[in-house]
């Protein structure tokens, strides 16, 4: 029999993959027996259901198998903590959705968000009739057998790195992260134990971008530079994720 305190806390822990419809039955089994004995938690779970439901529109590309299962596999394995006793707290409305952030729901957030960004492949770029459009080059990254999924937090802003070697391109994805201070930009660069080379200036903290000739650079890093950028990092990275 399964101990009410490590039911709990699997429960908890499969929020994440219960949203995203990852789990098998015996887990859903756990999650909704849980969710039936915690109305606070069946709402936010109920509300961010809707929030998935409203970006499964005709996906511009699916991510591989082994992409998805690694995304996943990311969600299962972190932590969804239960919360704190609170007798009473404020809550913030954003839209039809009540982020009132528990613990055990930010990273099903996270990683629901992260999803439907790698699935509807939303880039900000240009094209022209010379190169393919930037979404049929993020879709081959993410269709890519070979891609793998890497993320670095700091100090509230995640950066994900999508790269496939066999497509020589990464598709980076940002969240939660600020505009660069007035007057300048961020930076990308493709780091070797031995060098680093530009990789362009991010062109959005809002939208995912296409990194192309990746070769056999082992990170990307961020910094800070002047808007025309730099041809050497003119500071440390403010984070760096491997590909």
């Amino acid at each position: 029999m399964i101990r009410w305190g490590a039911e709990k806390a699997d429960a908890h822990t499969l929020v994440g993959p219960y949203i995203l419809n990852a789990v098998d039955a015996s887990e859903r089994a756990v999650v909704e027996k849980h969710l039936r004995q915690c109305p606070t938690c069946a709402q936010e779970v109920a509300e961010l259901s809707v929030t998935a439901s409203s970006l499964s529109t005709p996906a511009l590309a699916q991510p591989s198998m082994r992409l998805r299962e690694d995304l996943l596999r990311q969600v299962r394995h972190t932590p969804q903590l239960p919360p704190k006793p609170q007798p009473q707290r404020n809550v913030t409305r954003t839209g039809n959705v009540r982020w009132e952030w528990r613990p055990q729901l930010a990273a099903a957030a996270m990683a629901l968000a992260l999803f439907a960004v790698l699935v509807t492949a939303v880039i900000i770029n240009y094209r022209d009739d010379s190169t393919p459009a930037p979404t049929d080059r993020v879709a081959a990254v993410l269709q890519a057998e070979d891609a793998v999924s890497h993320s670095v937090s700091v100090d509230g802003t995640t950066l994900t790195v999508v790269s496939s070697r066999d497509k020589d391109a990464s598709v980076v994805v940002p969240s939660g992260m600020a505009p660069a201070p007035s007057g300048k930009a961020y930076q990308l660069w493709l780091i070797k134990p031995d060098s680093v080379r530009s990789a362009g200036m991010m062109g959005s903290t809002k939208g995912t971008q296409l990194v192309t000739d990746i070769g056999d650079a082992q990170e990307l890093g961020v910094t800070i530079e002047p808007p025309s950028g730099s041809r050497q990092p003119s500071t440390p990275p403010l984070m760096s994720v491997e590909l």
